[in-house]
């Protein structure tokens, strides 16, 4: 068995057709919420059918089972060319799945706030995103405007502001942050064995901002001092006291082929140590391969940091973290009477 082929095609918007008596103008909108997407109006009971395009409910930009990532910024102009369409013409709303918008007023405002629904969560992702932040980052930081906070179908009973503004930060960026330390992971499994690993090895009486942190030794970047600082090109400052980043960068590290660096690596670790140390701080590196350290060397980044603050990987698992840890006391304890730290 199989789908009958279509005796008539729609390929163009402002497309009319009579199925049985009943006259239909089309709206072509391809990429939004499905791959082949198109609205419907039906001039003699003036009636705008939105597709899944305009629901009472915020609609997935990413279906969390698993798709394409769609296009907001599409999918709002779409909305919006409808209104342009047939706005003037309309007296119900209705969609695939929900209940009908009666009253031409109503219907557009409905529109309307779908239209800027779907706009501003994209347009306010890519503005965060050229700011440096990463999806989750954008997801926890972005709050809708009244208009849309207050509409009903503008809420996420099915789709969700977070899940969407990751889905847009995708779509753009694809699946990396610009972490180093997430640039080349372990699977879970593998990550799961050394964490066990690493905490078995690694002392009880370590600083309590440090402990909590060690489960995902040797791909986590480790904080001797909150707040947590992150390996990228946008840190934030230390408090005072300053602070000391710790990052395993031996066997899974980055994109240079396993147990390499890749030049953004390089780079990125060099401006991380100069703006932590712009700041106060500075930056230490644990459980550093062979080859990770001769290109440190290669490209004069070995210099910038320190070869004292790069520690190299050892065969006992933490033992290369300990010794990085220990320097990084010793040097938070060395600057706290110059920077007033207790």
């Amino acid at each position: 068995m199989t789908l009958i082929p279509p005796t008539v095609e729609i390929t163009a918007t402002g497309q009319e057709l009579t199925v049985d008596g009943v006259r239909m103008e089309f709206q072509l909108a391809p990429g939004s919420e499905a791959p082949a997407e198109m609205h419907i109006y039906l001039p003699h009971l003036r009636a705008l059918c939105m597709a899944e395009n305009a629901t009472h409910v915020l609609h997935n930009i990413l279906t969390i089972r698993g798709a394409l990532v769609r296009d907001p910024h599409a999918w709002s102009r779409y909305i919006s060319e409808a209104i342009e369409l047939f706005g003037d013409r309309t007296d119900v709303v209705f969609a695939s799945h929900h209940w009908p918008t009666w009253g031409h007023d109503r219907a557009i405002h409905f529109l309307e706030l779908q239209r800027d629904l779907y706009a501003y969560l994209h347009d306010q992702t890519v503005r965060m995103m050229n700011l440096g932040m990463t999806g989750s980052e954008i997801a926890e930081a972005i709050r809708m405007p009244p208009a849309l906070e207050n509409a009903w179908h503008a809420r996420g009973y099915y789709g969700s502001v977070s899940h969407n503004v990751k889905a847009v930060y995708q779509r753009y960026m694809g699946w990396y942050d610009g972490n180093p330390a997430n640039l080349w992971k372990h699977p879970p499994t593998e990550a799961g064995c050394r964490g066990g690993q690493g905490v078995a090895e690694v002392p009880q009486s370590l600083p309590p901002p440090v402990l909590p942190l060690l489960s995902a030794v040797p791909d986590l970047l480790i904080p001797v001092r909150q707040p947590l600082l992150r390996v990228c090109g946008r840190v934030r400052e230390p408090a005072a006291g300053g602070g000391a980043g710790i990052r395993g960068c031996g066997g899974g590290t980055p994109a240079a082929g396993k147990g390499g660096a890749g030049q953004h690596f390089i780079r990125t670790i060099v401006r991380y140590h100069e703006r932590l140390a712009a700041a106060g701080g500075w930056l230490v590196l644990s459980g550093v391969g062979e080859r990770v350290r001769r290109q440190l060397a290669n490209t004069g980044a070995l210099e910038v940091l320190g070869a004292e603050n790069v520690f190299p990987a050892t065969r006992r698992v933490g033992e290369s973290l300990q010794a990085a840890l220990h320097r990084a006391e010793v040097m938070q304890e060395r600057s706290a009477p110059e920077q007033g730290a207790v």
